[in-house]
């Protein structure tokens, strides 16, 4: 992520971002999908949220569980 000019990059994680959905009116939050080809889990595919002062993340939504 980076801002209007160009500068200041900085990475939002190092799990696959697939999309950036909305970023907070303060600009210190950011939702994406978190999306990793050819390996699902419950996370994958899924809405997350970052704090980009603090680093943490937290999940939105959520798969559904298989049924065995």
């Amino acid at each position: 992520m980076m801002d209007s000019s160009g500068s200041s990059l900085k990475q939002l994680s190092n799990q696959r971002i697939d999309h950036i959905f909305s970023v907070s009116p303060s600009e210190d939050k950011v939702v994406y999908t978190l999306y990793e080809p050819n390996n699902w889990t419950y996370e994958n595919g899924t809405l997350w949220i970052i704090d980009l002062i603090s680093g943490v993340k937290r999940q939105l939504t959520f798969n559904p569980k298989p049924n065995n």
